[in-house]
This record gives C-alpha cells, structure tokens and sequence, in this order.
C-alpha cells in the first residue's frame, strides 16, 4: 500500500497584537499576562508549581481581558490549544506559554474586539517635549503612530499601565528629568532570574533619548541595555521617524518569534507522530491484516 504525500497548505500566523497585561481567569493562572491577542485567541504566560500540572488541552477557561482603548474589558470564553514551559524553575516556580482561542464569542464582544484592531497604532509616549519638539512629533509621527504626551513621571507611568506602549522618547532640554525618567523605567524591570523576567523585558517600551544629554551617563546607558536609540539635536523628521518606527517594530518581537518556534515545534512533533502511525498501520495491513486475512489464507492453502 503506497502512501500519497500531498503539500501542506501553509498559512501564514494570524496578524497579532503585542502587549503586556495582566489577565483574570477561571480557572485561576497564577502571574497570568497576556503577550498577544488577536481576532481569534490569545497568548498567555503564566508560572505554576513544579508539582502543579499543566491544564488539559481542551480545557475551557473565563478569561477577563482589559483591553487598552475599550471602556469595560472583554469577558469571553476560549479553549487551551496548546501550553509549553518556557524556562528552568525559579524560586520554586516555573514559566509556562499558553495559546488560546476564543469559542462562543458573543456578537457585542466580537465588534468590540475588530473596532480595537481596526483602529490599532503602535502606541508612543513622549515625556517633556519641547512645544517645537511636539509639533515636530506630530508632524513626523502621525498617522503612524499614536502620540501620548507625558509632562510628568506620573504622567508617563499612567501611560505606561496601558501595557500597549511600544516606545517612550525622552523629550526636552532638562537632562535631569530625563535621566529620571529612564532611571524610573529602569527600576520596572523584574530580577533577570525571575521565570517572566525575558517576555516582561521584551514588551517593555523601547527608550528612545532625544533630549539633552551627558556623554558619559548616555554611554553607562546604553552599555547597560536601558536605551534602544540615542537622537541628536535638534531633532530632523526623517531620524525621528526611522528610530521610532524601527522600536514600534521591535516591541515584542522576541517573543513572538519564541511563540512561533514553540508553535512549529509541536507541529513538526505532531507531524512526525503521524508519519510513524501511518508507517506502523502499512506495516500491519501489508503483514499481519493481509496475511491473516480470509483470503489470503485460502490461497495459502491452496499453494
């Protein structure tokens, strides 16, 4: 019996939204955010007990997503189409993904959810612009992104809570307020062994510093990981818009690739499962079915 291979019909992976949120669930996920949504599901991270075991694939979960720009968040149901740990325990805890799709989603939910995609820009937060820098950000920025003025610290860590913000750029001359500003979006980070430590630094904002600035304190800067670009002064259209283009792009690339690979993985493991099946089951119908059969028994009789 002979095999017919035919050509898988790829499809590219639905268009996704990075971003950053704490998510409700029930069953409860412990240190549960979500690192993507889409039309059709979402990606979690959560952190579970080594002795916990995972859900079941199948399982049915309330998820309670807060979704920026909506004024109540999404209550909808989805079922676990995968989960996968991600990282070594730490401090008795292990990080695990999770993809999930929406089922049963009602009308009301489902228009909420495509007026949030169709109306999605990258989110930029300025801090302390300059009323010629902000003029020069609108100019150069708009309609690609959507600008979110900070005049304060306060300011920028309400904008920030969004979990949607893809680059912050530090504005203005006071090079006080902005090394501030960085140090504050420095501290956020979690400890670099924490299980959630790589997806929580991945859609963390990228730092963009264009205000004035110390040589030596920029260097300690960038040499630490803190600072995605450095502008100079005074600001031109065309860098501008390059580097923060080039950070919106950026924001949450790293673990959307992890989640891909983690995604072709099982699909490649899947695959091979069924390629041996399939030889097990050719194995058996060319020797043991056919040999045992009625038919074949009469013609051995009659050799």
């Amino acid at each position: 019996m002979k095999r017919v291979h035919r050509p898988h019909a790829w499809q590219s992976r639905e268009a996704r939204i990075p971003l950053y949120l704490p998510v409700v669930t029930e069953p409860p996920l412990v240190d549960c955010w979500a690192v993507n949504v889409s039309l059709s599901g979402v990606g979690l991270v959560a952190s579970r007990a080594p002795e916990e075991a995972h859900l079941p694939e199948g399982q049915i979960l309330t998820l309670e997503l807060a979704l920026p720009e909506l004024a109540e968040p999404l209550i909808v149901k989805a079922l676990l189409q995968w989960s996968e740990d991600t990282t070594a325990s730490y401090q008795g805890r292990i990080s695990t993904a999770l993809g999930l799709r929406f089922v049963d989603v009602p009308t009301a939910t489902q228009e909420r959810l495509v007026a949030f995609f169709e109306s999605y820009r990258p989110h930029v937060a300025l801090f302390m612009p300059t009323a010629a820098e902000r003029t020069l950000c609108l100019q150069a920025l708009s309609p690609q992104v959507e600008l979110h003025e900070a005049p304060t610290l306060i300011a920028l860590e309400e904008i920030l809570a969004r979990g949607d913000v893809a680059a912050v750029l530090l504005c203005g001359a006071d090079a006080q307020a902005a090394q501030a500003a960085l140090t504050t979006l420095s501290q956020s980070r979690p400890d670099d062994h924490d299980p959630l430590s790589a997806v929580h630094q991945d859609l963390s904002p990228r730092v963009l510093w264009a205000a004035a600035y110390d040589a030596p304190a920029m260097l300690r800067a960038f040499n630490e990981g803190k600072l995605f670009a450095l502008l100079e002064r005074p600001l031109s259209p065309e860098a501008l818009s390059h580097a923060v283009l080039r950070a919106c792009g950026d924001f949450g690339v790293r673990t959307e690739q992890h989640r891909a690979g983690l995604a072709l993985e099982r699909a490649l493991l899947r695959e091979r499962d069924r390629n041996r099946a399939a030889g097990a089951l050719e194995q058996l119908a060319g020797t043991a079915l056919v040999a045992e059969s009625v038919a074949m028994q009469e013609v051995l009789e009659a050799v």
